[in-house]
């Protein structure tokens, strides 16, 4: 009997990715950026360029019920000529809101600056890498939950009407048992009807952030 994994191949795409401003595709893949196109445009400068494209508080947001998750990816490494080489990026793992595991990415670009004045430099292009994050616990799992429900609650403060649904409750158990996903990831029509049920409900009816108050 086989022991390998039943792997299911989801690609990145914009609606799980968070933390950007702008998204570049490129025959890598994608590259998330920190400033819009037009401000990229406004200043054509080498350092601006690679310190805005890196990828710190981009994350994937997703649910699955995997108990091994692998993440491909393509890293950008700066490194000065004559220095050691800085250790690799660290790709964190949150399971439900907490911290569950680690990785690192060998390989990728190297940025190599050859002259600390002028900050002239050298690209090398390398392999792409894989993060792998195994020993999941089994089940749904969701990442990044609770720590969208601390910024939106900080945020509101500032800001009544911002309002926070958890995902859970547009899509839970219940839904999975009647409207499974086909692909273990992509509702189908009849789930995408549930869920817009559900923010209905959740959003207008009585208690809901929006819902028709008199008097």
């Amino acid at each position: 009997m086989s022991t390998e994994p039943d792997w299911i191949t989801t690609p990145v795409t914009m609606d799980i990715l968070r933390g950007f401003l702008d998204v570049e595709a490129t025959t890598h893949g994608l590259l998330p950026h920190r400033l819009p196109a037009r401000a990229r445009r406004q200043i054509p400068d080498d350092q601006l360029a690679l310190a805005e494209a890196q990828p710190s508080g981009v994350r994937l947001v997703f649910r699955t019920r995997a108990t091994t998750v692998e993440l491909d990816t393509r890293p950008t490494k700066r490194v000065y000529r004559g220095f050691p080489a800085p250790a690799d990026g660290v790709y964190d793992l949150l399971v439900d809101g907490r911290l569950t595991a680690q990785a690192t990415v060998a390989g990728g670009n190297v940025h190599t600056i050859t002259d600390m004045f002028t900050q002239s430099a050298e690209l090398t292009e390398g392999p792409a890498g894989t993060a792998r994050f195994t020993g999941l616990p089994a089940g749904i799992k969701d990442v990044i939950r609770a720590q969208l429900t601390r910024i939106v609650e900080q945020r509101a403060a500032d800001d009544p009407n911002l309002h926070y649904l958890d995902g859970r409750d547009l899509y839970g158990e219940r839904d999975y048992a009647e409207f499974p996903l086909p692909d273990e990831v992509h509702p189908d029509p009849a789930g995408h009807r549930r869920i817009a049920e559900n923010f209905g409900r959740l959003a207008f009816g009585p208690g809901g952030p929006f819902a028709t108050r008199t008097g």
